[in-house]
């Protein structure tokens, strides 16, 4: 019996519908089995950009370990933010973060390599990857990686970053149990922190308006340098003119108690920047005679060594700053601070003064009542204001913290397994088993007929 190549042709017209049809099933048995064994994948790259990170190092000198990106605290916000059924071992061991090395530094590393010398990189790009289970969509995915992402960055801020912030004093209509000057006093103490908060916002970042309000640090700094030079000292005026006061004895006892205080806060202050002084003496002395201060291998005086060692013991030894640059720091704050005791304590005593006279006479019900709506006044425009410096504040810290970390790329999503690649296997497969069984059909039949004849 003799089977030709058209004979096979024509066996396979013939059942071209069932080897089409097995083709289909094929096809769909591929979907069935990709889609119940399919996961996802999210990636997204990210960039720190303090200069730190490229020495190896956190913002606060301490070495920069990049897997804090999946430490406990961020996984543990992204479970509870999401309501994931998962532990943080679970979630992290599902999490990769892989450094991202330029080409040009591999090239230097196996330069240096052969020369036999060691070359340090350090890192400050990163590709996080989540691998998904089969369980999860690619919103899953995306969502678990982003707020990692999230989270991370709010914990890289909060651990490394300083939040600016303004006081905030109680702007009730109510006057309370304080005095009338108390009050003034106050409100005139907020503007004076808060100007000093804006004035450093300003220094830094003096170009940022917020989004919200439209308002630069400047525009703020004069709506209160107009509060604190016009509004403040004109109620002043008014309170010591009228000599308007709840009771003037207890006025006179609270502002002694308050003098007192700021003469003991102003010792304080003072032996602080003697003692930061002192050490300066010492440390200038020491150096005179040692070629290099923080070496300590090169200095033939082992006092003058002490005297430096003792020094950097005081010194945080993380701070980019030189110790010699702590110091007068220090020095500066604290006569500085020691100076505002002694005009605190000034103002105190001159309120004592002002109200001590035997021959003064008492207040009128219209001025009291004129010195009360003033100081509401402030306070409401000063409330109105208030807001505003939170929301300009809120804005710049968000500014500034997204000044730290870059996220270069969206958070992407990619399949584990591809379908093409399975239906093509399970179409050709299928195809070759259909054929196969037709041709056996066909030729098992032929043979038959040729054995009966």
């Amino acid at each position: 019996m003799n089977i030709s190549i058209w004979d096979i042709f024509k066996y396979l017209f013939k059942w071209k519908f069932v080897i089409a049809i097995s083709v289909v099933i094929a096809a769909v048995l591929a979907y069935m089995y990709v889609d119940n064994k399919q996961s996802y994948n999210s990636t997204v790259i990210i960039q720190l950009n303090d200069k730190s990170i490229q020495n190896g190092n956190a913002p606060d000198g301490t070495v920069y370990d990049y897997y804090e990106i999946v430490s406990p605290n961020v996984l543990t916000e992204v479970i509870e933010e999401l309501s994931l059924k998962k532990t943080v071992d679970s979630l992290r061991e599902r999490v990769t973060v892989t450094p991202i090395i330029p080409e040009s530094e591999k090239e230097i590393q196996k330069s240096k390599e052969k020369d036999g010398e060691k070359h340090e990189f350090f890192p400050s790009t990163f590709s996080v990857t989540y691998k998904g289970k089969s369980s999860e969509s690619t919103g899953d995915v995306r969502d678990i990686l982003d707020s990692i992402i999230d989270n991370y960055i709010d914990f890289y801020n909060e651990k490394y970053s300083s939040k600016i912030s303004i006081n905030e004093i109680a702007y009730s209509d109510e006057m309370g149990d304080y005095d009338y000057i108390e009050m003034v006093d106050m409100l005139s103490d907020n503007i004076s922190d808060t100007m000093t908060t804006l004035n450093s916002c300003a220094s830094s970042h003096g170009k940022f308006r917020s989004s919200s309000t439209g308002h630069t640090f400047s525009d703020l700094i004069n709506e209160y340098k107009y509060i604190d030079e016009f509004a403040i000292p004109d109620i002043y005026s008014s309170i010591y003119a009228g000599q308007i006061t709840k009771n003037k004895p207890l006025l006179i006892d609270n502002y002694t108690h308050k003098a007192e205080n700021f003469l003991v806060d102003k010792a304080n202050y003072e032996e602080a920047a003697s003692i930061a002084k002192s050490r300066m003496d010492s440390f200038s002395k020491a150096n005179k005679n040692v070629p290099n201060a923080y070496n300590k291998e090169t200095g033939n005086n082992d006092d003058d060594l002490e005297i430096i060692d003792g020094v950097y013991e005081w010194i945080n030894p993380n701070n980019t700053e030189t110790t010699y640059d702590q110091l007068i720091t220090s020095y500066v704050d604290s006569s500085i601070a020691a100076n505002n005791m002694q005009l605190k304590a000034d103002h105190c005593a001159e309120v004592i003064r002002k109200f001590s006279g035997e021959n003064i006479a008492p207040a009128d019900e219209a001025a009291i009542n004129s010195v009360a709506e003033s100081i509401t006044a402030v306070k409401t425009e000063m409330a109105e204001l208030g807001k505003v410096t939170q929301q300009v504040i809120d804005d710049y810290n968000k500014y500034t913290f997204a000044s730290h970390i870059s996220v270069l790329t969206g958070v992407n999503y990619y399949a584990t397994m591809s379908f093409y690649l399975y239906a093509l296997i399970a179409v050709v497969i299928g195809a070759l088993l259909s054929i196969l069984a037709v041709l056996t059909i066909e030729i098992s039949g032929e043979m038959k007929k040729h054995y009966n004849q």
